[in-house]
């Protein structure tokens, strides 16, 4: 669309991978060469990194052109394979016939393949791309392979192309057989400012112009919006070349970046604003700890008014806080404890469970807690009658007189607590304790 406005032949900044757009710049050079020389003295294991766009695809393009017929090259794209697909993806990017279903098959075939190539006098070269993306296992086979050799020559070299992350796989212990293998590793840095002028300059003048379309301010705008990075220079760049041509405008100032510099961060804003309305948003939710951990700080008395506060709780979208999911869980506890059957319920098992554990009589525990039963069915009826005028449909037994009175209190001396006593003692009478006569 802007080609015949500032006079070029193609797009300059596309994304493309393009060696003919290749800038090199020092570091780019020094690069290229170190990594030329490791390959062609099959130096074994190389590797290159470098954050997200800084080029690095398109100078492994660029050493592939320099390397002309003498290296047989294979690239994998994504590894991220299992380990008998990968090494089928490796026999058909080096043209090897045949499929695999074995380790073992494989081998044999790339071995055969690599002293032959070798024979030629030619160099075999493995590059793999994203090679932060390679599990564990993927890379212990590709040691493994490093290591085939014919009459103490290396076969194969394995070229790594990865991000930063890939600097801390080779840092981990498990992987400390492969890091010692690598022998030239290089890292590809941002350009500085005066390298993203001649970058953008290189660019226009492969696509055809040699006219100043950015001026100074421009480039300083670029360069404070993409940091140095080539992937990001490129996308500013063909950005304002676009709003130049629609505002008809023929050099690019740093106004004009400006504006496009705001377009191009739109989106990113709204990101930042969801997720930070979804952090404020999550924070005010109760974490799985917030449940375990008691709450802080005093609580408020409990009022009369917790059904409303209940349902509020309910129905109001405001997430609940941990204090209120404990209020909550407080008061239904103490609802719980203050209801007549939860007391009923308490008087049957603190009776029974006291008479039966000092009591040996079947026929006394079946009348205590029979009289148990007719306790708590009174207090029931006591408590229920004054909410409806319904006569209780539990008949009361009479009270009978055979029921010995079988509480006392003990002597202060003896214990602090109640005593429960057998009104027929099951104990013969040889065995009871006699009365000592008292001398008067």
């Amino acid at each position: 669309m802007y080609l015949s406005y500032y006079n070029l032949k193609s797009k300059p900044f596309q994304m493309s991978t393009d060696p003919e757009f290749l800038w090199l710049g020092e570091k780019h050079r020094e690069a290229l060469a170190i990594l030329k020389y490791a390959i062609l003295e099959n130096k074994g294991v190389l590797a290159l990194t470098g954050d997200v766009g800084t080029g690095k695809t398109t100078l492994i393009n660029t050493l592939l052109k320099n390397l002309g017929e003498d290296t047989v090259t294979a690239t994998i794209y994504d590894p991220r394979l299992e380990i008998l697909d990968f090494f089928n993806t490796v026999a058909a990017a080096f043209k090897i016939e045949g499929t695999f279903d074995g380790k073992g098959k494989f081998i044999l075939q790339f071995m055969d393949f690599l002293i032959k190539t070798h024979e030629r006098n030619q160099k075999i070269l493995l590059i793999i791309d994203e090679s932060q993306a390679i599990n564990e296992d993927l890379l212990e086979e590709l040691r493994l392979l490093s290591n085939l050799e014919a009459e103490y020559t290396r076969l194969l070299n394995i070229f790594f192309v990865g991000q930063n992350e890939f600097v801390d796989i080779l840092q981990k212990y498990e992987n400390r057989a492969l890091r010692q293998r690598v022998t030239i590793r290089y890292h590809i840095e941002p350009l500085s400012l005066n390298e993203t002028a001649a970058y953008i300059k290189h660019r226009l003048e492969v696509s055809g112009t040699t006219a100043p379309i950015f001026d100074s301010g421009a480039i300083d705008e670029i360069f404070l919006f993409s940091s140095g990075y080539p992937r990001l220079i490129n996308i500013m760049c063909d950005h304002a070349l676009l709003s130049g041509y629609v505002r008809e405008v023929q050099v690019i100032n740093a106004n004009l970046i400006r504006e496009c510099r705001e377009e191009l961060l739109v989106s990113k804003k709204t990101s930042d604003k969801d997720t930070e309305y979804f952090r404020d948003d999550h924070r005010s939710l109760p974490s799985e700890t917030m449940f375990t951990e008691p709450p802080v700080g005093p609580f408020t008395p409990v009022e009369d008014s917790h059904i409303q506060e209940d349902e509020q709780m309910v129905f109001s979208p405001k997430p609940m806080s941990a204090r209120e999911l404990y209020r909550g869980s407080s008061k239904k506890k103490k609802r719980f404890f203050r209801s007549p059957i939860a007391i009923a319920l308490i008087l049957v098992v603190g009776l029974a469970a006291g008479y039966f554990f000092y009591s040996n009589d079947k026929n006394t525990a079946e009348s205590f807690a029979t009289l148990a039963q007719q306790q708590a069915e009174k207090y029931l009826s006591e408590k229920t009658g004054s909410k409806n005028d319904k006569p209780s449909m539990v008949p009361v037994p009479p009270e009978t007189s055979d029921i010995p009175d079988r509480i006392e209190t003990g002597n202060v001396e003896d214990s602090r607590f109640f005593m429960v006593k057998s009104p027929n003692s099951s104990l013969p009478e040889d065995t009871l304790p006699k009365e000592t006569e008292t001398p008067q």
